[in-house]
């Protein structure tokens, strides 16, 4: 008995170390060099991040969504509480049926320069 669930646990222990840890290490990759795609729906404007659940866009309070996701320069996902009191340039996505603010992705200084593909 003794034998058959140790052998369980060791076999377990493998496929949860293996399943665990080498699938996200994939998906935490970061490609600074690569360019950042944005929605078609994205549009372009400033944040300023005030007390969560509103922030300001473009100078008007606006709602986040409870499922807000906000993007720093590399495109790693951060918590907008964070930065609170800052202003940054942004593309962002507006929820259709409520009009709260979903996704926003602040900008590099060369992002900021190029034209969104809806802009040009």
């Amino acid at each position: 008995m003794t034998r058959c669930s140790t052998v369980f646990s060791a076999a377990a222990l493998a496929c949860a170390l293996l399943g665990g840890i080498a699938v996200p290490a994939a998906h935490a990759r970061v490609y600074p060099d690569a360019a950042r795609s944005f929605p078609d729906t994205a549009q372009r404007g400033e944040l300023l991040i005030s007390a969560m659940p509103e922030v300001a866009l473009n100078g008007k309070k606006i709602r986040t969504t409870p499922d807000f996701r906000l993007f720093n320069a590399r495109n790693q996902l951060v918590l907008a509480h964070t930065l609170q009191g800052q202003k940054f340039a942004v593309n962002y996505v507006i929820e259709p049926s409520t009009q709260w603010l979903s996704q926003a992705w602040i900008l590099t200084p060369e992002e900021v320069q190029a034209k969104l593909p809806s802009q040009r």
